[in-house]
């Protein structure tokens, strides 16, 4: 039975131009992958070019119709390798591709012009063709064995492209002569011509699965992207929502006093020169203060987030930090009969460290322990040791608080009762400020709490900030 080659040869010549639109369209709508998919479709391009110069034979000269037709085809192959490696995140092997084109430009000059030899040509573009697709297969060996997918179909295809046309080689070494194009048996031709359009065809499909799939990845990226920034708007919205209904009480409380007894004094309504005035004076005084210390920590918290916050280090007595932090929260505490203890161990260590930042970290710490304990005590404590660092601790015997509810006390105006119905007053950003204040020392702040039984909080600032010498010396 005689095979019609040029009919055959239009047939896939139109196929693979198809298939090379197909993936071309898909490289240019694709920027990503556009490496990949574009090395696909050229390769496919050129095996429909190459197609077109075999069945020119008897019409155009040698040189299109057997050395630049079969060079088209093998240049295929060496961009499907090339396709392959960009797969597996690795880039191109230019040398080595300019290499074994230049080999087959010469071997088929050789043999069509030096030596004619179809039987030569023919082994020798089929062992290129094998090279070049064991090449392929290592490549996505790597990736193909780990899970199903596109790359182990493509390494599907590398390995029977690869038994096919080693069979073929087996074939002509076995014969004389290559079986007459013109002239094939249906055996022949399926092995010859249609087994490898039917793997071009599969190859062709695991291209564009890679391609979509990768595709399909990105925008389940995306999708996650949205849903998390969506998430982070909400979160800021609420953050907004409760830094609103917190301002709006504790700023409106000082003011409320500063104006009322301002008034007071100004208008003499309780008559000139009465005692009460300094009382009135004393509460204007402390609403102010009140008042300065929720817009520093407003200013702190804007200027850290701004990243314009610089610590000025210098080497700190710890000792000296925790007394002061005692006597600025001594008042308070003593107004709700707590007792307010300091553990300093002896030959207590100097630290490197900003001195006000470090002050006011454990002045809020206090100041938080001190607000939610009602009976019992407040206790800082200082630890240390070349492993883990120092550490300042402060335990209360307060109200402690759930797991679930840490995380919201460590958020910028977050607090565990809401605006209308808690009961201690404050704007949610001493814990906040006090975490990235010890942050920005490289250190972290850890809570322990249980509810109802009091909370454990501890400042950790790393080894490396203990200057361990200061004190023997000033000792």
């Amino acid at each position: 039975m005689q095979l019609d080659i040029h009919t055959l040869s239009a047939i896939s010549t139109a196929l693979l131009l198809g298939i090379a639109t197909v993936l071309g369209t898909l490289a240019l709508s694709n920027r990503r992958h556009r490496t990949v998919v574009g090395s696909f479709a050229t390769g496919y391009g050129l095996l429909a070019a190459g197609f077109v110069g075999l069945s020119l034979r008897n019409i155009a000269p040698s040189f299109i119709s057997i050395v630049l037709a079969n060079c088209l085809l093998g240049s295929a192959i060496v961009l499907f390798w090339r396709g392959t490696r960009y797969i597996v995140g690795k880039t191109p092997c230019r040398d080595i591709e300019a290499g074994l084109i230049a080999g087959l430009t010469l071997f088929f000059l050789y043999f069509t012009y030096a030596e004619p030899n179809t039987h030569a040509r023919l082994l020798v573009l089929t062992v290129f063709l094998v090279i070049a697709l064991w090449l392929s297969g290592v490549e996505l060996w790597p990736k193909a064995k780990t899970a199903w997918g596109p790359e182990r179909l493509l390494f599907g295809t590398c390995i029977f492209g690869t038994t096919l046309f080693g069979a073929r080689i087996a074939l002509l070494l076995t014969r004389a002569n290559p079986p007459d194009l013109m002239h094939m048996t249906p055996p022949q031709a399926t092995a010859f011509l249609l087994l490898p359009i039917v793997n071009d065809i599969v190859l062709a499909y695991g291209v564009t699965w890679y391609a979509l799939s990768k595709v399909n990845d990105e925008l389940l990226a995306q999708r996650m992207a949205l849903l998390d920034a969506k998430e982070e708007a909400e979160h800021a919205n609420q953050v907004k929502s409760r830094f609103l209904a917190n301002m709006s009480h504790e700023l409106r409380t000082p003011l409320n006093a500063i104006i009322g007894f301002s008034q007071i004094i100004k208008d003499g309504l309780m008559g000139p020169g009465k005692p009460i005035y300094a009382n009135y004076a004393h509460d204007i005084f402390n609403a102010g203060e009140h008042l300065l210390q929720i817009i520093n920590n407003l200013l702190d918290i804007s200027k850290i987030e701004a990243g314009k916050t610089e610590l000025r280090e210098e080497v700190v007595d710890p000792v000296a930090i925790v007394r002061d932090s005692v006597a600025a929260m001594r008042v308070q505490a003593a107004a709700k009969q707590l007792e307010l203890v300091a553990d300093i161990p002896p030959n207590t260590p100097f630290i490197h460290a900003d001195a006000v930042r470090l002050r006011q970290i454990l002045i809020n710490l206090v100041s938080n322990a001190v607000k939610f304990t009602e009976t019992g005590q407040v206790k800082i404590s200082v630890a240390f040791d070349a492993a883990s660092g120092f550490c300042f601790a402060v335990t209360d015997t307060g109200i402690g608080m759930a797991p679930e509810e840490i995380g919201t006390a460590l958020e910028p105006f977050g607090q565990v009762d809401n605006a209308i119905s808690k009961k201690y007053a404050g704007t949610g950003l001493g814990l906040p400020l006090a975490k990235t204040l010890v942050m920005l020392h490289g250190g972290r702040l850890e809570i322990a709490s249980i509810k109802g039984s009091g909370t454990t909080i501890a400042a950790r600032l790393p080894p490396e900030r203990i200057v361990w010498k200061v004190r023997e010396a000033a000792a």
